[in-house]
């Protein structure tokens, strides 16, 4: 019998696992470790299978990166991915070596987080789930690799519908199935981890029966993580406690600064222009000339060549005025003038989208640091011409667009750790991200290491 880790705590991390209310035994698991430099390992894991075999499952999946973080392995998504092979290994001699065990397996999303850096590096297979939690808001990292889990994130199907549907359990990618495992089935990546933000791992016991704003509720509360994990469980078993539950929060250990409100987002860049502009003339008063006054016209063209003589000499003497204007809303193509057919913007940027933009060129690659395209008025739509081989957003938020591509270059179209707000991509059947943080292609084959929407 393998004996699992029911609860850890520190101030900045919380782990908890219950039964629930109608399994007799539980086949989860979690991590929430602090390693020797100060960065924390956290993950939630979920064994499958009958007899003892998920617990059998999700105990080699804890040992494993328990492990990798003792040796000191753990640094990014890659060696996430060989931790991953090698808990593929363990099950599947574990299965050989008893037969009752033959169909267990488990799921997992794992984090690696380096407040230092300010990022965290995440893999992820199966329906447990990934959040972070920023600014009150729960933004989703992980994809459900279930068919239910595609048409809820794709915005097919609400989230009250994907918590109904029948066929919610029913996962497609695992630790465990078959005898080997291929890269492309454990999605990685990393993103930005900033002071105020905070993350929850937790298995489907939760997301299957608490809402999403019953969560981001229970956590804007001023309590401790404690509170906070032991109020989500028992908001599942409120809601019947089918499955086992586990929650797993950390949070920076700075919390965010209050700054002041900033101005409308700018554009790529300001346009300044040189304009020398002549000093207003006021003109002379006019004067009624009277008859015993003959000098008074002789007066006023003096006047009047003075300040001829005052506006030439200003122009030619002082240094021209520089008069910054607000960047029209041009086609963005016009704005591209990088050697290297690349945006970069940096922290913080806000580039605004015209109303629509005709993407033409081999490669273009945009990528940011947190930076964000939103668009001019309320919607933007990208055509992209069929001869475009590589479009690929990174580390951005981009909102509010419409990216129409052919069916000749579905795969040009690439995202790292890219969350898309309100965005449809596609040809005929467009897949529309509500909120979601994608990486990989959309189309096809998913990029090593990145998540595919099929």
């Amino acid at each position: 019998m393998y004996v699992i880790q029911t609860e850890t705590m520190t101030e900045r991390f919380y782990g908890l696992t219950d039964t629930g209310r109608q399994r007799a035994n539980n086949e989860d698991a979690f991590v929430a470790r602090s390693l020797p430099d100060g960065r924390l390992l956290l993950c939630v894991i979920d064994g499958v299978g009958g007899y003892e075999g998920g617990e059998v499952a999700a105990a080699l999946a804890q040992e494993a990166l328990e492990q990798a973080a003792h040796a000191g392995t753990l640094s990014d998504g890659a060696s996430f991915l060989r931790v991953c092979a090698s808990i593929q290994e363990a099950i599947t001699i574990a299965k050989k070596a008893d037969p009752r065990l033959a169909q267990m397996a488990c799921v997992l999303s794992a984090a690696l987080v380096d407040e230092k850096a300010g990022r965290f590096h995440y893999a992820h297979i199966g329906d447990t789930r990934l959040y972070l939690y920023r600014d009150g808001s729960l933004v989703k990292i992980s994809s459900d690799h279930s068919f239910v889990g595609l048409l809820e994130d794709s915005g097919r199907i609400s989230e009250a519908e994907a918590m109904a549907h029948p066929k919610r359990n029913e996962i497609d990618r695992a630790l465990g199935f078959g005898t080997s495992l291929p890269d492309e089935s454990v999605d990685t990546g990393s993103s930005p981890f900033l002071p105020g933000d905070g993350l929850l791992l937790c298995s489907d016991g939760l997301t299957d029966l608490v809402p999403r704003a019953a969560i981001e509720a229970i956590l804007q509360h001023p309590d401790p993580l404690e509170q906070k994990a032991a109020a989500l469980v028992a908001a599942a078993n409120e809601a019947g406690g089918k499955d086992n539950i586990t929650v797993v929060l950390a949070v920076h250990s700075t919390s965010r600064t209050k700054t002041r409100p900033v101005g409308a987002p700018r554009a790529a860049e300001p346009v300044v222009e040189i304009r020398p502009e002549p000093p207003a003339v006021r003109q002379a008063p006019t004067v009624r000339q009277g008859k015993r006054s003959p000098v008074w016209p002789w007066l006023l063209l003096l006047l009047l060549l003075l300040g001829a003589a005052g506006w030439w000499l200003q122009r030619h003497n002082r240094p021209p005025e520089v008069v910054v204007e607000d960047a029209p809303r041009q086609p963005f193509a016009k704005t591209m003038t990088f050697p290297a057919d690349s945006l970069h913007l940096g922290p913080g940027d806000v580039f605004l989208q015209p109303d629509s933009l005709f993407v033409a060129r081999d490669t273009l690659v945009i990528s940011g640091k947190g930076s964000a395209m939103v668009a001019a008025n309320r919607h933007s739509v990208w055509q992209v011409a069929p001869t475009v081989r590589l479009l690929q957003w990174s580390h951005l938020v981009l909102n509010d667009a419409e990216i129409r591509i052919s069916s000749s270059n579905v795969n040009a179209i690439r995202f790292d750790s890219v969350r898309l707000v309100n965005v449809s991509i596609g040809i005929e059947n467009p897949v529309r991200f509500h909120d979601t943080i994608v990486s990989g292609v959309l189309y096809g084959a998913p990029a090593k290491g990145g998540k595919g929407h099929e």
